[in-house]
Formats: structure tokens, C-alpha cells, sequence
């Protein structure tokens, strides 16, 4: 598992060209969910959708 930190740009490992950024690590009873933000351009809002951290990957600077 990467280490997140806030400001992070990152994919879905099930979809690399969808990418996020980084927007809180939330640690709950012994349990971390990583919460992204991203604007939607459909309904011209910012969504916060929280991932488990197995499930995302760290984009690499060189992309």
C-alpha cells in the first residue's frame, strides 16, 4: 500500500485514466478510507468519494 498524503494526485487501479486528487485520510476503528475530490463537469460540482487505499495508486511525477 502507497503512503497518501493530502494533495496527492491519484487513479483507480481499476481505471488509471480516472484520476483524483487527494483530499483527507480518514483513519476509523483500526480502518482507512482515502477521500479524493474531483469536479464533476456534469452537475458543475467538486464530489468527495472515499476509497479503501488498496484500491488506489500514487500517479507517478513523470506522467
Amino acid at each position: 500500500m502507497a503512503d497518501f498524503k493530502k494533495g496527492d494526485v491519484v487513479y483507480l487501479n481499476s481505471d488509471p485514466n480516472m484520476k483524483f486528487t487527494v483530499h483527507s485520510i480518514i483513519n476509523f476503528r483500526g480502518e482507512t478510507q482515502i477521500e479524493l475530490v474531483y469536479f464533476n463537469q456534469q452537475n458543475n460540482q467538486f464530489e468527495y468519494p472515499k476509497f479503501a487505499p488498496e484500491l488506489l495508486s500514487v500517479v507517478n511525477k513523470d506522467n
